[in-house]
């Protein structure tokens, strides 16, 4: 971007946001800004917060002190209803644990929140069938979790979480469970994706390999930023 351009429209800002678990901080006045399109990855110790950020960033927990814009939006004047149907329609997520349901075929998992935004039954096929092209699991669609391995799972959870067309993706260490292989072709369809949507993506992770996708990384400890952002990995 040329120096005179003026900065795109944040898509995400974080102003001083501490949160609590009695009588524990876990969170201490952390600022952050994300663009749209824009990767950041979060990176320090077990217990040092991270996934308690992903969490408050996405508006499934909500902040102590200070507050988080989403698109200018500030999460806390919404009610829970509000938050959801935000996540529901501009927020998606991938877990560690890939938190798909056991009696859905890989196929259904991906189309169920679909089905709770609303989306039609005609659209909710074609994007469906184009997710399971683009991870690669056509083949494996009438598959249940159990039936899968586990980047078969991570893929399907991954298909799930950018069903609804995001504009920011939480990613919870995404590759913590698979194997070496299956992680880095999750990784690259992770950035795939992101890049051919313009989604913005938050990753936790403790490897720093895996930040090779990411614009930015950001390192915590004990609820705060250490250092300076630095550039990821190449």
């Amino acid at each position: 971007m040329d120096a005179s351009s003026p900065s795109p429209t944040p898509l995400l800002v974080a102003e001083g946001i501490s949160k609590h678990y009695d009588p524990q901080p876990v969170l201490r006045g952390l600022s952050l800004r994300l663009d749209p399109g824009e990767r950041l990855a979060l990176m320090g110790p077990s217990g040092s917060g991270k996934s308690t950020l992903l969490h408050c960033l996405g508006g499934i927990e909500t902040v102590d002190e200070g507050r988080i814009l989403f698109r200018g939006e500030d999460l806390a004047a919404l009610d829970e209803s509000a938050r959801a149907a935000l996540r529901r329609s501009a927020i998606g997520f991938v877990f560690q644990f890939f938190h798909l349901l056991p009696t859905l075929s890989a196929r259904e998992n991906i189309e169920l929140p679909l089905e709770f935004a609303g989306v039609s039954s005609r659209e909710r096929r074609e994007r469906v069938e184009d997710l399971l092209a683009a991870v690669g699991m056509t083949h494996r669609a009438a598959g249940t979790p159990s039936e899968l391995s586990g980047g078969e799972c991570q893929r399907i959870a991954l298909a799930r979480a950018l069903a609804i067309r995001p504009r920011l993706l939480l990613a919870d260490e995404p590759t913590g469970n698979l194997d070496t292989a299956s992680g880095e072709r999750v990784l690259d369809l992770l950035a795939e994706l992101c890049t051919s949507a313009g989604t913005a993506l938050v990753m936790v992770t403790h490897q720093p390999e895996t930040t090779r996708i990411c614009d930015r990384v950001l390192h915590m400890r004990d609820g705060q930023w250490i250092g300076e952002p630095t550039p990821a990995e190449e």
